[in-house]
């Protein structure tokens, strides 16, 4: 009666030596996988970094705002600037010709 239960006993030490092995080798597996996950989380919060370093640089929408509301009167101011002048020539050339 105890050689059965010693040789059950045997037969389940085998067992959880396999398992053991198994649960190893998917530890070990794991662990690859878990590296290269962190590897790979550290570049994506590099690139959040990046990003958020470039937006942080770019002006805002009332900036954008001012400068094309700028340009917008430099240019109205040249165009009249420009309108003038050609008047004046225009003038000009008209009382020399007539």
């Amino acid at each position: 009666m105890i050689e059965v239960r010693v040789a059950k006993l045997e037969s389940n030490v085998e067992d959880i030596k396999a398992n053991l092995s198994e649960a190893r080798v998917d530890i070990r597996d794991l662990r690859n996988t878990s590296s290269g996950t962190s590897r790979d989380v550290a570049v994506i919060l590099q690139k959040q970094l990046d990003i958020d370093e470039k937006l942080s640089k770019k002006p805002s929408i009332s900036d954008m705002d001012r400068a094309i509301s700028t340009a917008a009167n430099k240019q109205i101011i040249w165009t009249v600037s420009v309108m003038v002048g050609i008047a004046g020539l225009s003038m000009a050339v008209a009382k020399l010709i007539f």
